[in-house]
């Protein structure tokens, strides 16, 4: 059963419009009841239970995502979703609502590969980074009373997420993400700042959950210590005090509860660093190595290290390994056919696997 206790999920969701039950079981009772919604049971995230609350997500919900989402600037874009209309009868001890989770969460950003750096460098700078997410009623003050409260296990007990239930509010997310060079040098950061504002609206016939989402976002260098940049959040905005109201919670609580340089982002950031550097003492005397061998079997039975696959690539993983005579298919195509006609054991090929996806060669 996909049913989700929000203490084990970790939710890339920001907002979600739900169909809300104040007793789990009753919600229960009515999705095993509902042909229509049974699959329900059986689908990932369908059902997502908050204490004795049961929510039912439906329509787009807003996620973290929208902070790699280049489409949406300071500009707003809007939406609605009919919730209900004249002809839907909402079941007993249900309601319209939407879910908000408010406190520390974290989005996935992935660089668009150009062919401008190393395929090592987009895998250093893919991954998950930290944001912040704070949430105010519709009148710009914070919510009294949360339907679930994260708290840390450490003595000071901390509280890291809560879960709103609302039908009006409005938002902030931040983030800053460092940058690197294509040497793996960090240069500065970007910041990115979310704004969202959304009501559910209820007429004679319907219920419409009405939402505006603006995205800033600026590139900052390593003298920038003030958290946002005034690029972000400036004077003016500092004035406007709905914004303020909306986007100071959200900044003070990345500044008290965001890593900067997550472990996993220095992982990888290192690893790009050292094998740029053994690249640079070693690779031309392997590459020598490798162009005097006959064949790329022998190539690949020298290969220890992920950039000296790299180089057996460059120098034998051509047409060869296509599918198609005259037709070149995508390098990670023509490398994993590489690596399975490879004459190894198991284990030997499970290694250049995995130096293949260290590397971005697959």
């Amino acid at each position: 059963m996909a049913i989700y206790n929000v203490e084990s999920l970790e939710t890339p969701l920001l907002l979600v419009p739900a169909l809300t039950f104040v007793d789990s079981d009753q919600g229960l009772a009515y999705v095993r009841s509902n042909p229509l919604l049974r699959h329900l049971l059986e689908t990932e995230g369908g059902i997502i239970r908050v204490g004795s609350r049961l929510f039912i997500p439906y329509g787009n919900p807003i996620e973290t995502s929208l902070f790699t989402d280049t489409t949406i600037t300071r500009r707003i874009r809007e939406g609605h979703v009919v919730l209900s209309d004249r002809g839907t009868i909402l079941p007993d001890g249900a309601s319209n609502t939407c879910l908000l989770v408010d406190g520390k969460q974290s989005y996935h950003y992935g660089e668009k590969v150009n062919g401008k750096y190393p395929m090592l460098w987009y895998r250093a700078v893919e991954g998950a980074y930290d944001a912040y997410t704070a949430w105010l009623n519709a009148g710009a003050v914070p919510f009294s009373r949360a339907v679930w409260t994260l708290r840390s296990t450490q003595r000071n007990a901390r509280i890291l997420r809560r879960i709103y239930s609302a039908r009006a509010g409005m938002g902030a997310s931040f983030a800053r993400r460092p940058l690197i060079s294509e040497f793996g040098v960090i240069t500065g950061y970007e910041e990115t700042l979310l704004i969202v504002r959304f009501k559910i609206r209820r007429t004679d016939e319907r219920e419409v959950l009405e939402v505006s989402v603006s995205r800033r976002t600026a590139r900052v260098g390593l003298q920038e210590r003030r958290i946002p940049s005034p690029n972000v959040f400036d004077q003016a905005d500092r004035r406007n005090l709905w914004l303020a109201r909306t986007i100071q919670p959200a900044i003070q609580g990345f500044i008290e509860t965001a890593v900067l340089h997550r472990p996993d982002f220095e992982q990888r950031r290192n690893l790009f660093q050292g094998q740029l550097r053994q690249m640079k003492l070693f690779g031309a005397a392997f590459r020598e190595r490798i162009d005097r061998l006959d064949d790329w079997q022998d190539a690949l039975r020298l290969v220890q290290e992920p950039w000296q696959l790299a180089l057996v690539v460059e120098a034998y993983c051509g047409e060869a390994f296509c599918a198609h005579a005259g037709i070149m298919d995508p390098e990670p195509q023509r490398v994993s056919r590489m690596l399975h006609q490879f004459t190894c054991g198991p284990r030997q090929r499970e290694d250049l696997l995995t130096m293949a996806q260290v590397y971005g060669l697959i």
